[in-house]
């Protein structure tokens, strides 16, 4: 595997994001909070810390969230709706500045046809600002499907049958993949036809054994043409040197003490806004220390009275 023609390296992992399908937040911080955290934490250490705040209102700007920024996200259902989270977990990987690639898993899974719209319209703005996307994405329709740039249709099984170019201009058609499949003996798709469905339902075919896409696509002029490109990408960039990328020689981006420090501090701030569990437990270890300690004193009077309460305390723990 290469990215920009040279082999992974161990900076790879730190130059890259990856928006999970399901998004996975502490309920208890802000929207500024939780990509503040992710920008403190895993931008290089190099960057100072105004630098890097920069960048959070930046992405808070860039994502519109600058309403949302001091609300609390909250559990599904009970705080951010499910395509505001969605914009937080992008901006949460975005404030790591993925120099490389931001991958995301089906970012319109779970949404409906507005929130998704949305979601791609803010991904068509962060590549036109320069962000190399990388996505998965299933039954888009046309108005989504047209928004990207490059398509890499995989059959089933994992084959490929389709890579290169949707369209003349990103949002506007989808003449390329029409006419390569209308090209290698596909039915014409109808004009109001939504090209995605179009597609996916040729490719359902190889199930059958009627068309073979990959093998079509393997002896395809346009394959040869994509190999090509690439062979050409990997030969400029062997003439260029690769840079020293000081990412590599860390586990971690930031320091210890600013991890310490910034842990720390979430924890405590999470204690305090959703006080009942560890005011519970405290109150509980400190009723139960008293308890038992007093009751086993060596004074007859008082260890009488407090081992009755003890024996009542644990009988009506022990109901419940």
């Amino acid at each position: 595997m290469l990215v920009d023609g040279k082999p992974l390296n161990s900076g790879f992992q730190k130059g890259t994001g990856f928006v999970q399908q399901n998004d996975n937040h502490l309920p208890t911080q802000t929207v500024r909070e939780a990509i503040e955290f992710s920008a403190l934490l895993r931008q290089p250490r190099e960057f100072s810390k105004a630098q890097k705040l920069a960048d959070v209102d930046y992405i808070i700007n860039l994502l519109e969230l600058d309403d949302l920024q001091d609300a609390i996200i909250g559990f599904p259902g009970a705080g951010l709706g499910v395509e505001r989270r969605k914009r937080v977990t992008i901006a949460v990987e975005l404030a790591a500045k993925p120099d490389l690639l931001l991958f995301l898993d089906e970012p319109t899974s779970g949404l409906d046809s507005a929130g998704a719209a949305s979601i791609v319209r803010l991904l068509r703005k962060l590549a036109n600002d320069g962000q190399a996307i990388l996505c998965t994405i299933h039954q888009p329709s046309s108005l989504l499907f047209e928004s990207f740039d490059n398509l890499l249709l995989l059959t089933m099984g994992g084959s490929m049958a389709y890579f290169g170019k949707i369209g003349e201009k990103s949002g506007r058609d989808s003449h390329h993949v029409r006419a390569y499949f209308e090209q290698n003996g596909a039915p014409p798709c109808p004009p109001t036809a939504n090209v995605a469905e179009y597609i996916l339902e040729l490719t359902a075919g190889d199930r059958s054994g009627t068309v073979n896409w990959n093998k079509r696509w393997s002896s395809s002029i346009q394959a040869a043409s994509a190999r090509q490109a690439i062979e050409e990408i990997k030969a400029d960039r062997l003439k260029h040197p690769p840079t020293h990328d000081p990412r590599e020689e860390r586990e971690f981006s930031a320091s210890l003490s600013t991890q310490i420090a910034l842990t720390t501090q979430r924890l405590f701030v999470d204690m305090y806004r959703d006080a009942a569990y560890p005011y519970g437990v405290l109150f509980s270890n400190i009723l139960v220390g008293l308890v038992l300690g007093l009751a086993f004193q060596r004074r007859p009077s008082c260890s009488f009275a407090l081992r009755g309460l003890l024996t009542e305390l644990l009988q009506i723990w022990g109901t419940e």
